[in-house]
């Protein structure tokens, strides 16, 4: 585990709560009292962040984040090859379907979300620009199905173990996604119901990020079950969102596309037409950055 700089955790905390209004700079007394840093010391960071771009200051005296986020963010970007094509896909996709679009990339045991077409503060999922998540089921499911059969029946496992979901009934649906090229995010693929994610809260109470994903996973299973009750799959069940694959050169996921509109905007009736229009993107981006699928190989 990585010693802590208090200095660097402020900076970092600053940042965080001035990115989560871009469009709204902050005063000095709600910026320390937001991040629960002293109003002198916070001043001073603020001021040596000034000094190096990170942050900016309106002329009521105000601060929002920096230009030199531009840059790092860029950086960032660069490390994974599509992500410049890929952002341009999603905007216009976007605009011609009416929805939203995000690209999440997967950055060793985490996926981070990188660009959102649309809407960028979504109140009903947790999806942000900058948004980190671990790679754990389900969430992490569109980038380990095409992964080979031992890698996929590990994942699986940890499934079962999570979730109580049976290994035959995993094997369904992770055959579907991959002869579909798309998943309608974990937690609708494979049914987990609200009951699994509340278990999980209550075994990882003492792991932060375990239980990050499971109060994150509760919440999005209630938003899908307070506009539904029906326990099984209609036309008009709400869909959070699409989700599909771009390959790299050697034939692993390396981001997906992930579309997905205002509650109760999508439903299961207007999946296919919209996984059709999704495809074709993350087929051209695949394409353009000399990526392709696996081969096909047996999962049983």
């Amino acid at each position: 585990m990585a010693t802590p700089v208090p200095a660097v955790d402020r900076a970092a905390a600053i940042l965080a709560y001035l990115s989560q209004r871009p469009q709204e700079p902050q005063s000095l007394s709600d910026t320390a009292r937001a991040t629960g840093i002293h109003k002198a010391t916070c001043a001073a960071i603020l001021g040596a962040m000034m000094s190096q771009g990170l942050v900016a200051r309106t002329p009521d005296k105000r601060y929002a984040p920096g230009p030199w986020l531009v840059t790092l963010a860029h950086a960032y970007a660069e490390r994974f090859p599509g992500v410049e094509l890929a952002r341009r896909e999603i905007y216009a996709l976007a605009a011609k379907v009416r929805l939203s679009c995000s690209i999440c990339v997967l950055d060793g045991d985490e996926m981070v979300i990188v660009d959102i077409a649309g809407n960028q503060q979504p109140e009903h999922i947790a999806t942000r620009v900058g948004k980190r998540f671990p790679l754990v089921p389900p969430l992490g499911t569109i980038f380990k199905v095409w992964e080979s059969p031992e890698e996929i029946q590990d994942w699986m496992q940890r499934m079962e173990a999570e979730f109580e979901i049976p290994l035959d009934k995993q094997l369904e649906v992770i055959s579907n996604i991959r002869s579909q090229g798309y998943s309608l995010s974990g937690e609708q693929d494979f049914h987990v119901e609200l009951s699994a994610a509340l278990r999980r809260i209550e075994r990882e109470d003492s792991d932060v990020r375990g239980l990050a994903v499971a109060m994150m996973l509760a919440d999005k299973i209630r938003q899908m079950r307070a506009i539904t009750d029906d326990d099984e799959a209609t036309p008009d069940e709400p869909v959070n969102y699409i989700v599909a694959p771009i390959f790299g050169p050697y034939h692993n996921v390396i981001m997906c596309l992930n579309l997905f509109g205002e509650p109760d905007q999508i439903h299961r009736r207007d999946v296919p037409k919209l996984a059709e229009q999704l495809l074709e993107v993350t087929g051209r981006v695949t394409s353009a950055i000399g990526g392709s699928p696996p081969p096909a190989t047996g999962l049983r």
